[in-house]
């Protein structure tokens, strides 16, 4: 009721100030209506609506009355005397922050293991022996800080600030895990597996002295991108605060992604190979997840002199769509009277044709994200802030899952499959989030 009888009064004002009296015999008629404050209530001196406004010439220190409850209410941010410096209430604004997040990790089986030299070639690098070492894998990766980026820009429908749109961006990438070792690093390299056929646990030798020289290089990156389009509509508003609808559509993108590549040379006719003979083994994984959805959220922000508090919460609603490979190669070249032959195989090590694939699917999906902010006004068009951001995606495909140890050595090298037809392809979905911090600076125009 208050603030329909607000909006009547300015309303009735309005048409006052641009409606002429009649004075041909006829009484002038005034409107009745209910007069603004001509004078600012006691505190911080009465704001000046701007000409923008189109108030200008109708009622010189009217507020924004005509927009809200609280008749005292000057605009709908920090107010003139509040802070030592005013806060420009304007149309656009910008906002870019620093993000250091954590994600939730994976657990990945032991991919790449050394030993001693003294054990004998066919046990060397096996995870069944008491002297391997695993140098990458066999733990939860992923799981450390990254950086990252936000960016938001909105535009108000008018400098009130009631309704506007606003588009954000984000992104984290941060370090990507990168891991090159080779036989002068350590004399013996081995991709370690599960020999299904005989149950014992065996390794594909990568160096070992006077059999193989040679190197590994791994690589895995995980990248979380986001963006979304809100319209933004003010529901409450006071001189301490105000509440925010929020509406509109978003994106998600997750890309989980290993690639393990292997080279080595013969040094001697053991090895199973010619000396000289150079083998290129590479296995790669990798899963893309996109989310598409609509969202709603509330933001509430409260004001306290030049400090002001930020609590946002968001919901998405939509579709997952997944995409995952898996591949795997082995390339053999060998020099035979100084011409290069080149023999290439489908299959590296846990990239078999038992499992080589591209799969897609569609699923529902949740997204959810809640941020809290504490933010400092610097200038009367400034601020900066702090804050700690959680993000979560009910459901997404990892690639740690899609690593099947279990190989059928016999299909190794090109060879034909004789018994169990694994390593397998097997889709996993699990939950993913996101959490951290986030350092921020605002402009508004």
């Amino acid at each position: 009721m208050l603030r329909t009888k607000s909006i009547l009064t300015a309303v009735l004002l309005a048409a006052a100030c641009l409606a002429p009296a009649r004075s041909n015999g006829a009484e002038t008629t005034e409107l009745a209506a209910e007069p603004l404050p001509t004078s600012a209530p006691a505190g911080p001196a009465a704001y000046q609506i701007p000409p923008a406004y189109g108030c200008t010439g109708c009622a010189g220190d009217a507020r924004f009355a005509q927009f809200a409850p609280d008749p005292a209410l000057r605009r709908l941010g920090p107010h003139p005397g509040a802070c030592e410096v005013d806060w420009h209430s304007g149309r656009l604004w910008f906002k870019a922050e620093y993000l250091a997040w954590a994600t939730k990790g994976a657990d990945f089986p032991s991919l790449l293991t050394t030993g001693d030299a003294a054990t004998p070639a066919a046990d060397a690098g096996a995870l069944d022996q008491p002297d391997t070492v695993t140098l990458f894998g066999g733990s939860k990766l992923h799981d450390d800080f990254r950086s990252g980026g936000r960016f938001t820009v909105g535009l108000w429908h008018c400098p009130e600030q009631l309704t506007g749109v606003e588009a954000t961006l984000f992104g984290i990438d941060g370090r990507d895990i990168e891991l090159e070792l080779n036989s002068d690093d350590y004399p013996v390299l081995a991709r370690p597996y599960t020999d299904a056929v005989g149950g014992d646990e065996d390794s594909l030798l990568i160096a070992y002295p006077g059999l193989l020289a040679g190197s590994t290089r791994i690589d895995a990156d995980l990248e979380l991108l986001g963006g979304e389009v809100m319209l933004r509509q003010a529901v409450m508003w006071r001189t301490q605060g105000r509440i925010d609808i929020l509406a509109g559509y978003r994106h998600g993108y997750l890309n989980d992604q290993l690639v393990v590549r292997d080279t080595s040379v013969s040094l001697n006719a053991g090895s199973g190979y010619f000396p000289g003979t150079e083998i290129y083994r590479e296995d790669l994984f990798r899963t893309k997840n996109y989310f598409h959805g609509g969202q709603i959220g509330l933001a509430t922000r409260l004001w306290r002199g030049c400090w002001s508090l930020s609590l946002t919460t968001k919901a998405a609603y939509g579709g997952t769509r997944t995409r995952s490979t898996i591949s795997g190669d082995t390339t053999v070249v060998t020099d035979p009277g100084g011409i290069p032959v080149f023999t290439h195989n489908d299959g590296g090590l846990l990239g078999q044709p038992t499992n080589n694939d591209f799969r897609e699917f569609n699923d529902e999906s949740f997204i959810g994200e809640l941020g809290v902010t504490l933010e400092r006004q610097i200038g009367t068009h400034t601020r900066v802030g702090l804050g700690y951001t959680f993000f979560y995606w009910d459901s997404v495909v990892r690639l740690a899952p899609l690593i099947d140890t279990n190989v059928n050595p016999t299909q190794l090298g090109g060879g034909a499959l004789v018994g169990p037809a694994v390593p397998a392809f097997t889709l996993s979905r699990s939950d993913f989030w996101a959490q951290g911090l986030n350092a921020s600076f605002e402009y508004q125009w």
